[in-house]
């Protein structure tokens, strides 16, 4: 039998879950008989929400990941990436796969894992447009990490939009690809009440994510307010002001604290919206665009590479728009146009491309990368 080590070396408690679950399922998917032939490292309340979400037993391996960003910090972080990945080394697992990343956990993995298959997945890569010349710069020596090549690993982002970005970027280092695994949650059909429509905004509450423009749109659309909810996922970061008069729902995020409360919070809309810039989401995915197709809502977004690459992959599945002034406009024209015909085909859409987000359909993906990977004898 097969030894499975999944290692999550970063986040915790419900810090990408969805993705965590999905990556175990899929390995689950690949090998005979899973229950207790996948080892997880991960913190303890990370693990128990996992586990509520994969139909077989895992082992686990409890570990401690140390916080905080002062420089001793950052230096107890690296300690602790070579503790664990030397202590996986002496378990001699056929793969190892890293559900996130940091330099350390790449390096080590690279340099000591010789005889196990590995497979890093990156979320966040924005910092590869500064690559520094200055050798003494820490990222200097990431990006070195990055270009080591070794036969028995790959580096995994979510989506080949990513991988043709990355390639822009740099030249050196190469990158894989596997879409972010999203399970359907709701696969029901809703029709379009156009006297009561709830527009949601699940992203957060941040300004680089343009938060502050559900407001302005609330303004745009103020003839409507009689007939429209506007739904806002966790707090407002401080330098957003929060309008005296705004309608809109403020759902903090310590009310989200269960995946189970989430879901029924995006249950509740009509359409997800996304005020991501359209220069944003070239070298990352987002968890919470599948989490709004896994519950069939149809999406308004501005236009970015990342929104692009999946609308082309599942079809029809919303709007993306190019301007503020053109989101509004959209969203007048669903408000006055009463479509349900054109809404329904919508949901249809997504509830049919989801099968490319499938633990099924990623798995025969996932076998043919480990397939490629070459171990030493």
């Amino acid at each position: 039998m097969s030894k499975i080590i999944v290692f999550e070396p970063r986040c915790e408690i419900m810090i990408h879950q969805v993705f965590n679950a999905g990556i175990i399922a899929i390995m689950g998917r690949l090998y005979p008989s899973p229950d207790n032939s996948i080892t997880f490292y991960a913190e303890k309340a990370h693990f128990q929400i996992i586990q509520q979400n994969i139909p077989f037993r895992m082992n686990h391996i409890e570990i401690h990941i140390p916080h905080g960003v002062t420089r001793k910090d950052e230096l107890q972080k690296i300690l602790f990436d070579f503790k664990t990945i030397w202590k996986i080394k002496g378990q001699k697992p056929d793969v190892l796969i890293c559900t996130s990343v940091s330099p350390s956990v790449i390096y080590f993995a690279k340099k000591l894992l010789r005889q196990t298959k590995v497979v890093l997945f990156f979320h966040l890569l924005g910092w590869l447009k500064r690559r520094p010349v200055q050798f003494y710069k820490f990222t200097y020596w990431t990006y070195r990490v990055l270009e080591m090549q070794r036969d028995n690993c790959i580096q995994m982002v979510n989506g080949e939009s990513i991988v043709n970005e990355l390639k822009k970027e740099q030249s050196k280092a190469v990158f894989g690809y596997l879409d972010h695994p999203q399970p359907v949650y709701s696969d029901t059909i809703l029709s379009l009440n156009v006297k009561s429509i709830n527009f949601g905004v699940i992203a957060g509450g941040a300004r680089y994510k343009g938060a502050h423009l559900l407001f302005d749109l609330e303004k745009e659309l103020q003839e409507y307010t009689n007939r429209i909810e506007f739904y806002q996922k966790g707090c407002f970061e401080n330098d957003i002001a929060i309008p005296a008069d705004t309608r809109v729902h403020i759902v903090d995020d310590k009310d989200l604290v269960a995946l189970s409360s989430l879901n029924s919070l995006v249950n509740k809309l009509n359409y997800c919206i996304f005020f991501y810039p359209c220069d944003s989401y070239k070298l990352g995915s987002s968890g919470a665009l599948t989490m709004a197709l896994a519950h069939l809502k149809p999406i308004i977004a501005f236009r970015n590479p990342y929104f692009e690459y999946l609308f082309a992959k599942l079809g029809n599945i919303g709007y993306l728009c190019n301007t503020f002034d053109e989101m509004v406009s959209i969203i007048k024209n669903i408000l006055n146009d009463n479509d349900n015909d054109y809404y329904v085909m919508l949901q249809n859409n997504i509830k049919q491309g989801m099968k490319y987000l499938s633990t099924d359909y990623l798995a025969e993906q996932m076998r043919q990368i480990l397939s490629k990977l070459r171990v030493k004898k």
